[in-house]
C-alpha cells in the first residue's frame, strides 16, 4: 500500500516537471503550497496547469494528507463539480473536457505583450478584443507574470471639461458614456466628472449613510412601499430593505409590493 510520503514525494516531482515549459491553451492557476496550510499568493507559489494537471495535483495533494478536510473539498469539487447537474463522478479526462467548453484559450504572451504595451489597450480594452472579461485578462496576466502599469503610464490624459461634456448624452447615463468613448473603468470615468463638477447621477463607489430609525419608520408608515422610498433616497430598494433590517423595523414582502 502506497504511502502519504509517497504521494507527497510524488506532487513535489510533478509540480517541478511543469515549471520550465509553455504555458497550455487552457489553464488553472494552482497553489502549490494550498492556501488552507498556509500557502500564499505570491507568484514563486503559484503554477498554470491544464485543467487535467490541476486535478491530478490535487488527486495527489489529498492522497498525501487525506484526513486533512480542505484537501477533500477541493478534490470533491473537481470530482463531482454542482451536484445539482453533475450526478456522477468525473474522470481527469472528463473535467479538462468540461472546463475547456466554458474556459476561453489563453492568447500568446507575444499578443498580449503588443497589445497592452505597444497599442497601450487598457484591460478592459483587450479584453474586448478577446470577448472576455477585464478580470479573465487580468488571470492571463498573472499566469504569464506580466507586471501590470501604473494608471500614469497608461498615455492617456484627463479630458477637458468641454471634452467630457461633448460626449454626455444625458445626466442617466454619463458614467456609462465616459467609460465606454474613452475605454476606462466606471471609477474612473466618475472621478473625471466629479472633478469637473458634472454631478453623474450614478453615485459609484460613494455609501449612503443609514437614515435615522424615526426617520424611516415615518416614511414608510405613510407610503408602505420600498421603491418610492428608494426613490425618495436615489438608492436601490434592495438597499432600503437593509436598512429596515438593521433598525428592526417589519415590512412587507417584495413579491407583495
Amino acid at each position: 500500500m502506497k504511502t502519504k510520503e509517497y504521494y507527497a514525494a510524488k506532487y513535489k516531482k510533478f509540480i517541478q516537471s511543469r515549471r520550465l515549459r509553455e504555458l497550455p491553451a487552457i489553464c488553472e492557476r494552482h497553489h502549490i503550497v494550498p492556501r488552507s496550510i498556509g500557502g500564499t499568493d505570491d507568484p514563486e507559489n503559484i503554477i498554470s496547469l491544464s485543467p487535467r494537471e490541476h486535478y491530478l495535483a490535487h488527486l495527489l495533494l489529498y492522497h498525501s494528507n487525506p484526513d486533512n478536510v480542505k484537501f477533500a473539498q477541493a478534490m470533491s469539487a473537481m470530482i463531482y463539480g454542482n451536484k445539482k447537474v453533475n450526478k456522477r463522478e468525473l474522470t481527469s479526462r472528463q473535467y479538462e473536457k468540461t472546463r475547456s467548453i466554458i474556459t476561453k484559450p489563453i492568447p500568446q504572451k507575444s499578443q498580449l505583450l503588443e497589445l497592452y504595451f505597444k497599442k497601450k489597450f487598457s484591460f478592459k480594452k483587450i479584453g474586448s478584443t478577446y470577448k472576455v472579461s477585464d478580470m479573465t485578462v487580468c488571470k492571463w496576466f498573472k499566469q504569464y507574470n506580466i507586471s501590470a502599469k501604473a494608471c500614469n503610464d497608461y498615455g492617456f490624459c484627463v479630458p477637458t471639461k468641454e471634452a467630457l461634456a461633448a460626449v454626455i448624452k444625458t445626466a442617466d447615463t454619463a458614467v456609462k458614456d465616459v467609460r465606454d468613448y474613452y475605454g476606462v473603468s466606471k471609477s474612473t470615468a466618475y472621478k473625471w466628472l466629479k472633478q469637473y463638477e458634472l454631478s453623474p447621477k450614478q453615485k459609484i463607489g460613494i455609501k449612503k449613510s443609514i437614515p435615522p430609525k424615526k426617520e424611516l419608520e415615518e416614511i414608510y408608515n405613510k407610503i408602505h412601499n420600498l421603491k418610492k422610498i428608494a426613490k425618495i433616497y436615489d438608492v436601490q430598494h434592495a438597499l432600503v430593505a437593509k436598512w429596515m433590517k438593521h433598525h428592526e423595523i417589519r415590512y412587507r414582502n417584495f413579491a407583495k409590493l
